[in-house]
């Protein structure tokens, strides 16, 4: 029997499980837990996410990190890609009708650049990023190692 990992939205029983995955990047829980996406198999959560409509059609993907153990083995991808194909459907702060197009945004860290790159994000100017997330580099101390890029897709019909 084959197991086909789940998507869905994390549950508050599974926090530390997904902490522990963000914090193995430097990054921690968006807000609740439950508004962040997950892609589990075998009963652990491979990586995690959450994106947030800023504005009609305008949507930032805040935090993504896949499991240190699990790299390389297509979960980040898979996450990702359901996030860019239906972002409505897993952004809790908008409305689920369909749109036909729309941009979402984020900011990559270092090597994560390569990552957004291959599933066709392009990199952009801070500009095209919303509020607050287009000046949160400008005062920390590790922007320099960290080397931060905007990205940007475009999705829809």
């Amino acid at each position: 029997m084959v197991i086909i990992p789940e998507i869905r939205f994390a549950e508050p029983k599974e926090e530390e499980e997904l902490r522990k995955i963000l914090q193995g990047y430097e990054m921690d829980l968006a807000g609740e837990t439950e508004d962040h996406l997950i892609i589990k198999d075998n009963g652990q959560i491979k990586a995690g996410g959450k994106i947030v409509e800023m504005k009609r059609n305008c949507f930032y993907l805040q935090v993504m990190g896949v499991a240190i153990d699990s790299k390389g083995e297509g979960y980040g991808g898979s996450l990702l890609a359901e996030m860019l194909k239906t972002p409505w459907k897993y952004s809790k702060s908008t409305g689920q009708e369909e749109r036909t197009s729309y941009q979402i945004t984020t900011v990559a860290r270092g090597k994560a650049v390569n990552f957004y790159k291959k599933h066709g994000f392009k990199p952009c100017d801070y500009s095209k990023i919303p509020s607050p997330y287009d000046v949160q580099c400008l005062d920390c101390p590790f922007v320099e190692e960290c080397n931060p890029c905007p990205m940007i897709i475009i999705g829809g019909k």
